[in-house]
């Protein structure tokens, strides 16, 4: 029985805290509350400041990629052009060589263009 007499006396109740201690205790747990809000305050002004960084950056990539965009529709658009005056003039020479083979051969036949257009309008 000794023993058991030595394990109630071993495991005593803690003692409720005093208002005084309970006091300032919460006034503990304020000031760590505080200073977690304060911290947590800190880093969302620090993430909003990354974020407005990257979404200024971000409208800066999307500026360029459209540039970049219509740059090409430009190379594109100049390529399905003739090349130059005298590529045109090649062209133009190859028609008019055409047209000349078109009247001689009308003039062959006896047929003039408007009598080829008359019956082509048929």
């Amino acid at each position: 029985m000794a023993k058991i007499e030595n394990k109630k006396t071993a495991k005593e109740r803690k003692a409720y805290p005093s208002l005084d201690e309970r006091l300032v205790m919460v006034n503990q747990k304020i000031e760590q509350l505080e200073k977690l809000n304060a911290g947590r305050r800190a880093l969302i002004e620090k993430t909003e400041t990354t974020l407005n960084e990257r979404k200024e950056a971000l409208r800066k990539s999307e500026a360029q990629l459209e540039k970049a965009l219509n740059k090409k529709q430009k190379l594109i658009a100049i390529q399905k052009r003739p090349t130059s005056k005298a590529a045109n003039r090649a062209m133009k020479s190859e028609e008019k060589k055409r047209l000349n083979e078109l009247y001689q051969a009308l003039k062959a036949k006896g047929k003039s263009v408007e009598d080829l257009l008359a019956a082509l309008e048929k």
